[in-house]
Formats: C-alpha cells, sequence, structure tokens
C-alpha cells in the first residue's frame, strides 16, 4: 500500500525522497545519480514514484559533482578590446554547438596583470575555449598544461586552434577584383608610432596581405601597396585615404584590409575627392556581415563565425572524449 505524500513546505530534498520510497538516502542518491543497474525495478520504481509525488528535482551542481562532471565549458579571453574580442555571431554559434551537445558555456575575462593559473582554479568546468586574437600569454599556455582539455579560437598554432583562413580569403577577393574590375591595390593600416600598445598584429594582417601578394603573383599583375595610421582620428584617415586616392597610378580598385569602418571612410575621402563608386574607384574589404547600404554590391571576404564555433566544439569533444592531440583547422572565408 502506498504512502500518502506528505509534501512538505519547503523544496523536497533526497532525505525526502528516500524516506517517502523507504530507502536509505543512499540508495535514493545511487538511484538518481546513474546506477539504476544495480538494484531492482521495485526500488528503481519506488524511488521514481517518490520523486513525483514530491516534486523533486535533482541539483544539477550535485549531479555533476556525483558524476565527477561539471557539465560546463569555460570561454577564455583578455579583457583588453584590442588583444581579443568575441563576436556576437561567434558567442551565439558557441552557445548552439555545446548545448546540443549537453554542454553550458561559462565566461572569464583575463586581465594582462593578473595570474592565469589563478583563473582556471577560479572556473569550474570540463574543457575551456581560448579566444585569442594576439598571441596568448606563456602564463597562459603553462597553466592548461595537465588541466582539462583546451582549444583556442583566432589564433594559428600547429594543434588544437581554431582560424579563418585569411591568406586563402584574401587570394579569392583579389581574384575575384581583378576579374571584375582589371587592376587591384592593396590597402592597409598600420600603427601611429611604434610603441603603440595596439600594435600587436593579429595573424589575419600578415596572411591577408600574402594572399594578396599570392593573387598578383598567379595573375603576373603588378602590386600596389598604400596605407594609414592607426590611432589618428577619423578626419585624419579620411585625409590620408584621400591623398592615397587621388595618387595618379593608383589602381581602379583597392582592398581594404580593416574592415566595413575604414570602408566607410574611404568613400567620404571619395566623394570628397570627386570620385564616383565604383565607376572611377572600387573598393573591397573583410567583414562579419555583407554591407549592401552602401549604393552598390561591394566585393567582400565573411568571415564564417558559426563554421568556426561548430569546429571549435567539436575538436574540443575529441579530447574530451579521449583523444590526446588534434590538428588545427582552418575554416573557409566567403565571398560575396
Amino acid at each position: 500500500m502506498k504512502r500518502s505524500a506528505q509534501r512538505p513546505t519547503r523544496a523536497p530534498t533526497l532525505t525526502d525522497v528516500a524516506k517517502q520510497a523507504g530507502v536509505s538516502r543512499q540508495t535514493a542518491g545511487a538511484v538518481l545519480g546513474g546506477k539504476e543497474h544495480l538494484f531492482r525495478s521495485e526500488t528503481i520504481d519506488a524511488v521514481r514514484n517518490a520523486m513525483e509525488v514530491l516534486g523533486y528535482r535533482p541539483s544539477a551542481i550535485g549531479q555533476a559533482l556525483r558524476q565527477g562532471r561539471s557539465g560546463t565549458i569555460g570561454l577564455i579571453q583578455d579583457r583588453l578590446s584590442y588583444r581579443t574580442q568575441l563576436n556576437p555571431r561567434l558567442l551565439s554559434g558557441l552557445e548552439v554547438a555545446l548545448t546540443g551537445r549537453g554542454l553550458q558555456l561559462i565566461f572569464a575575462g583575463l586581465s594582462e596583470d593578473a595570474d592565469p593559473p589563478d583563473v582556471l582554479r577560479r572556473i569550474v568546468a570540463e574543457g575551456f575555449l581560448i579566444n585569442y586574437h594576439a598571441t596568448p600569454p606563456p602564463a597562459l599556455e603553462r597553466a592548461l598544461t595537465g588541466t582539462a582539455p583546451a582549444v583556442f579560437l583566432n589564433v594559428v598554432l600547429p594543434a588544437l586552434a581554431v582560424s579563418h583562413d585569411e591568406r586563402q580569403g584574401a587570394f579569392a577577393l583579389t581574384t575575384r577584383c581583378f576579374e571584375r574590375f582589371g587592376s587591384v591595390g592593396w590597402i592597409h593600416g598600420r600603427p601611429a608610432t611604434q610603441s603603440d600598445q595596439m600594435a600587436e598584429p593579429h595573424h589575419a594582417l600578415g596572411d591577408r596581405r600574402q594572399g594578396y601578394l599570392d593573387a598578383c603573383a598567379a595573375t603576373k599583375t603588378e602590386t600596389w601597396f598604400g596605407d594609414w595610421l592607426w590611432g589618428v582620428n577619423q578626419p585624419a584617415i579620411v585625409e590620408q585615404l584621400g591623398r592615397l586616392l587621388r595618387s595618379p597610378n593608383r589602381p581602379h580598385c583597392l582592398i581594404l584590409d580593416d574592415g566595413l569602418e575604414t570602408c566607410f571612410l574611404a568613400h567620404i575621402a571619395a566623394a570628397q575627392a570627386g570620385l564616383e563608386v565604383p565607376r572611377q574607384v572600387a573598393f573591397a574589404t573583410f567583414g562579419d556581415h555583407h554591407c549592401d547600404n552602401l549604393g552598390w554590391l561591394m566585393p567582400m571576404a565573411l568571415r564564417d563565425w558559426n563554421a568556426m564555433a561548430r569546429a571549435a566544439v567539436a575538436m574540443l569533444c575529441e579530447l574530451l572524449d579521449g583523444a590526446s592531440s588534434v590538428p588545427s583547422q582552418k575554416i573557409s572565408l566567403q565571398h560575396v
């Protein structure tokens, strides 16, 4: 005969479930902790019936501790934005990919003066995703040795890293611009001073430039370079770009290596110089989404953040399943 349910005024506990089922607390905990194979079906039914009658919901933290798993993945990046940037599409993609595997994402920022091992001690996670656009601090890499598995995002490493194939992306973008406009130049930014703390380049800058050179070599076309300075105000950038646009030998299309913001400024500079876009001068660039509100379909190479998220999570899960190492992977850029 079933006992009548005495629903407590407080939240029911595992002890309440055990008392309702007529078993020990250890037995109830084992049944709900995934060890049903150790007990008779009558015991399992009694515990589960008591759980349903009382409205008991197991603690996720308690279950994780009993199973030796946290179900969480730590996302670590630097708090200085020039060293690491978290694209919203990448964050969303990581969350979706991890949720699909029953994992949850937690976040931590790493300051330059922090002790990286302390960050790792504070985060209870089964693995880590390290989002760094610049060279990761050596102390962080040392701290990861012998701890939970980790995969790096947006940096180029021989193994355990996922990045975009910027060189191939620049090659494809340059080739398309040659086919469409005939002649193509390259404009990129550089630090205003050698002591500029933001001078540490992301790998994309060198890889994209090399992709442009590869495309020029493949088409046996002369290269053309121009640059402008980081760390100055927008009117000064417009003035610098205007001087480049007024160069008598400039190509018909200019690829701007610094993304959409600089491309907007280049359109302003072209208007001030009396040049019609794209009939007299065309622009192309890199970005995270296609921009079609400048009055024409500007060629762009786009990063695929969702593909990066899926690849990084799949790589990390291989490590969690016991793989000792996984080769790095490059994600192709999309073109519009």
